[in-house]
């Protein structure tokens, strides 16, 4: 099997979206599978490639920064899929095209007719729900919307299969006339053999988040959690890795009286993001309620399970049908600052009990979410199809 992995990202650094793709590439590849990874928009990071998987760039080396080149960028990545695949077919022997991070019909549509034509196999993974706001942040880039739409509503049916992370997006392919033998629902893709061994010598509690520090993905709760918890417990202190952006900043600091206690690490690098986890006491997930929410399944909460440390999130999307609380999580209400609270103020009381949550995690999450057993479910659902 040969597949091509078209990604709208970067490989192999990067935020969630890089990690994933990753995965996905190094499962596929330890299940003898040839893999090599295409980035759509060139690279972002400039960072040495440190996995055997073949990555290449596909057509710019790098993403354009002005608006008016982005235009151009565009229509010239359109024009350019045809030779692409065809390239790919009969050079680099491609029988499967995978993409991801693909959300209007002006690309879709034409990665499927080539790739019918020149009869390869074309499949989508499907990770998100996007918000209005984030496709169209400006008025004039409202036209995305209606691309966007066109692909959620009429493309899915005509990929060759499609791998969805949540209940949410499953139901959403089948609503738009999806076959449910062309679909197969994996949540994650994720690595546990990495050693979380703590370095911190001090006597503080650590509470951790990692992702995007955005009020959707409830920064807000998790400080205004941490305002009251500080007051009970002044050796804990609040870790938030990911870039934030200067509107939340400014957010933060009209409306948090906190002045100490609180690190906020900026964008990390994977493996400095698991040094700092390893320190961690406790991880939180503290994501606002929303169709958004619903959608995916959190990133972070595999790799948050990874580490052993137990897991605080907010009871949205797909997490209610996976896990029971206080088993292998503690649930807090969404957009409840008290309740996650109570629920991070249980775990530093009940220290029997943290452990045996964070085991429990642990456990269900390589049973279910491991990334070399759950890419050979992805290979078993292609050869179903060819």
């Amino acid at each position: 099997m040969n597949i091509a992995i078209f990604t709208t990202g970067d490989f192999p650094y990067g935020g969630a979206a890089e990690s994933f793709v990753r995965q996905i590439a190094l499962g596929l590849s330890k299940n003898n599978v040839q893999v090599e990874v295409i980035r759509f928009k060139g690279d972002r990071y400039l960072k040495k490639n440190n996995t055997p998987i073949k990555r290449s760039n596909f057509l710019f080396n790098k993403p354009f920064s002005n608006e008016f080149l982005k235009a151009i960028e565009v229509i010239s990545l359109i024009c350019f899929i045809p030779f692409s695949l065809a390239y790919r077919k009969f050079n680099k022997k491609n029988q499967i095209i995978l993409l991801y991070g693909f959300n209007y019909a002006y690309y879709l549509s034409l990665f499927i007719l080539c790739s019918k034509i020149l009869r390869l196999k074309c499949y989508r993974i499907l990770d998100d729900f996007a918000k209005k706001e984030t496709i169209a942040p400006v008025w004039w880039k409202k036209p995305r919307i209606f691309f966007y739409n066109i692909q959620v509503k009429y493309i899915n049916k005509y990929f060759d299969g499609i791998i969805v992370l949540s209940k949410f997006l499953y139901q959403l392919c089948i609503d738009s006339k999806v076959k449910k033998e062309n679909l197969i629902l994996i949540p994650h893709f994720i690595d546990f053999n990495i050693s979380y061994n703590s370095n911190n010598k001090n006597t503080k509690y650590v509470i951790g988040f990692c992702g995007t520090p955005s009020v959707d993905n409830g920064i807000l709760d998790l400080i205004k959690a941490f305002e009251i918890l500080i007051k009970k417990y002044p050796k804990i202190e609040l870790l938030i890795i990911g870039a934030i952006s200067s509107d939340v900043q400014i957010i933060i600091r009209e409306t948090t009286d906190v002045k100490f206690g609180i690190r906020f690490a900026g964008f990390l690098s994977k493996e400095e993001i698991e040094k700092e986890f390893a320190d961690c006491s406790i991880l939180v997930n503290p994501r606002r309620e929303s169709v958004w929410a619903d959608a995916g399944f959190p990133t972070k909460i595999g790799e948050y399970f990874a580490t052993k440390k137990p897991v605080v999130a907010t009871e949205v999307g797909d997490l209610a049908y996976y896990f029971e609380d206080m088993k292998e999580l503690v649930f807090a209400e969404p957009n409840n600052p008290k309740s996650l609270t109570k629920a991070i103020d249980y775990l530093l009381n009940n220290k029997e009990k943290s452990k045996a949550i964070g085991l429990n995690g642990y456990e269900w999450a390589k049973q279910n979410l491991e990334y070399i057993s759950n890419c050979k479910k992805l290979i078993n659902f292609i050869k179903k199809q060819i």
